[in-house]
């Protein structure tokens, strides 16, 4: 049976614009599917829009439940800009997550599960998903 997405409670959008390779773009596109009961995440991209912009679903296997959207402009040479995230933003007002927090955790996710490199950011450690880093004020 097909996984449901389930909508993201209490989002946010931002706008990113972060450039990226056709290689990073390929493996976005494929996603990811969970092989086994401790994959803990799905990746899915959606068929373009009307204006060929590609939305990329990060939830929860499990549940479904949506915690990040990326949304993909197709650019030169079969590479991709990433206009906007969109992520959860916390269960309620006394616990949010930042933008910056949600692009970090995307990309940790990204190349953890897809294998991308996304060559222009630094690499991330992967414990800032229990604990965020103080640097949390937004860029």
């Amino acid at each position: 049976m097909p996984l449901t997405l389930k909508p993201i409670d209490n989002d946010e959008t931002a706008y990113w614009g972060l450039s990226i390779s056709s290689s990073d773009f390929q493996k976005l596109k494929d996603g990811f599917s969970p092989m086994s009961m401790d994959d803990k995440w799905v990746i899915k991209a959606m068929e373009p829009d009307q204006n060929g912009n590609i939305t990329v679903h990060y939830a929860r296997s499990w549940t479904g439940a949506q915690f990040y959207i990326l949304t993909l402009k197709p650019a030169d040479g079969n590479s991709a800009v990433v206009e906007t995230i969109t992520w959860r933003r916390g269960p309620n007002a006394d616990t949010t997550t930042s933008s910056k927090q949600a692009r970090k955790e995307t990309v940790i996710l990204s190349r953890m599960l897809l294998g991308c490199q996304f060559e222009s950011l630094p690499r991330y450690d992967s414990s800032i998903f229990w604990n965020p880093q103080d640097d949390e004020s937004d860029d």
